[in-house]
């Protein structure tokens, strides 16, 4: 996608917001490109579209388009270079997706693909009304191989928004970057942000009156299964009166879906990707109905992907978000289909306890361990800290587990530092309070 392509593509997103008809058409010829790119380019695809005797030619619709096979990130990991669709003196940049799920996946990028990591997260961005006026604090790492925090700095620059790279951790270092820059912006992960927050009540810095005004949030959820506010959305706002929006990536999707202010779901951009919600048998499903996204993102060079299973569970509304923007919206996710655990018969998602340990407002840190058992049956266990360091009733916590999984994980009330070094031995670039332990099929 090169700077003129997309600056033409820009100059459309007024009307694909607006115009579902030509959303369905401007979607439908990317859909033919992609497939059109990846017959002429990918080993991969071309060897896929003869082995299911597929004719690209024969798809003139969305519905016909359901009829290419899923792509898979077992296929991915197998054979990653067989996805390459440049020669390989053309790529500049070189990533890799997180392995919070199974082995790291190194990602690749030409100029072209960098050029479109900028736009999109300018997109993003937009949707959650960053201007040039704004003094953004970036508090995730640059380094480390992730495309994401390229991104956010690259977008900022766009933008013209000025833009402070202080990274990961340094809580103190961070307030004094947003109180003598007066930042009126944050990008972080909200659990962090719960940080800054008990640093400066020690501090005695006054939260009620920064500079801050929003937090674009990263890598973890502030919205429950019904996109209202969550727990750990509460927890930091009833502290620090600042507007959060929600927002959801990876790497293999080249593309970030975005809360606008209106805050009703995650806005899928119609011009840089292709959405859908798929069953277990691969079926789409209609607004509401929860089931594995699905993406083709358009435009992408190097190692594009034609309906790509992301693993995570979610569901999408089509009405007209209070913003006035057509289009799909998605939920936060609900579950990761690598993370489902199956525990006395019953299957749950880490997703769910977290959600009900960020309820219990006592809790100062937490951690959930997969296992397996020699019967091959999941072990799961709960490993947590509070804040007054006394232990919170266990038949407390074994109520609200209970209750709401209807099953019970093991749990254990242990010392700040056990959990901070438990997280810490098995830390991924993304926060992740979810720790599998269990051997990953490739």
């Amino acid at each position: 996608m090169k700077n003129n392509n997309w600056k033409k593509i820009n100059a459309l997103v007024p009307k694909l917001y607006n115009d579902p008809e030509f959303q369905q058409k401007f979607q439908l010829q990317q859909l033919k490109n992609c497939l059109k790119y990846t017959n002429l380019h990918s080993a991969f695809y071309q060897n896929y579209f003869k082995t299911n005797d597929i004719n690209i030619l024969d798809f003139k619709s969305l519905q016909d388009f359901n009829k290419i096979p899923i792509t898979t990130k077992n296929q991915l990991q197998k054979n990653p270079e067989s996805f390459l669709a440049v020669p390989k003196n053309d790529i500049i940049e070189i990533s890799s997706t997180s392995g919070s799920t199974g082995q790291p996946l190194f990602f690749k990028y030409n100029a072209q693909d960098l050029e479109r990591v900028m736009y999109n997260e300018t997109s993003s961005l937009a949707l959650a009304n960053v201007t040039q006026n704004d003094i953004v604090v970036i508090m995730t790492t640059l380094d480390k191989r992730f495309i994401a925090g390229l991104a956010y700095y690259l977008a900022l620059k766009n933008i013209g928004s000025k833009v402070i790279r202080c990274g990961v951790g340094a809580i103190e270092m961070q307030w004094e970057t947003i109180l003598n820059l007066k930042a009126t912006a944050i990008i972080a992960v909200p659990s962090f942000i719960l940080k800054l927050i008990e640093f400066a009540q020690k501090k005695g810095i006054n939260l009620k009156n920064t500079s801050l005004q929003k937090a674009i949030c990263i890598g973890e959820s502030i919205l429950d299964e019904h996109i209202k506010p969550n727990a750990l959305h509460n927890m930091i706002t009833k502290d620090l009166p600042i507007q959060l929006i929600s927002t959801y990536a990876s790497t293999e999707m080249s593309t970030a879906f975005t809360e606008c202010e209106s805050h009703q779901g995650l806005h899928v951009q119609p011009h840089l990707i292709y959405a859908e919600v798929l069953d277990e048998q691969d079926n789409p499903l209609p607004p509401g109905k929860v089931g594995e996204l699905t993406v083709t993102p358009f435009g992408v060079e190097t190692m594009p992907l034609i309906r790509f299973k992301t693993g995570d569970i979610v569901y999408y509304t089509d009405t007209v978000c209070a913003c006035g923007r057509i289009g799909r919206r998605i939920s936060p996710v609900l579950g990761r289909t690598q993370n489902r655990l199956k525990l006395k018969g019953t299957t749950i998602y880490p997703e769910a306890i977290i959600k009900i340990l960020y309820q219990c407002s006592q809790i100062d840190n937490f951690a959930i361990v997969a296992e397996l058992n020699l019967d091959q049956t999941d072990h799961v266990s709960i490993y947590y800290s509070t804040k007054q360091h006394t232990e919170l009733p266990i038949d407390t916590l074994k109520n609200l587990l209970q209750s709401s999984l209807r099953v019970l994980p093991k749990i254990y009330y242990e010392t700040s530092t056990f959990v901070d070094n438990l997280l810490q031995k098995f830390a991924t670039r993304k926060v992740n309070k979810f720790i599998d332990l269990r051997p990953k099929s490739i």
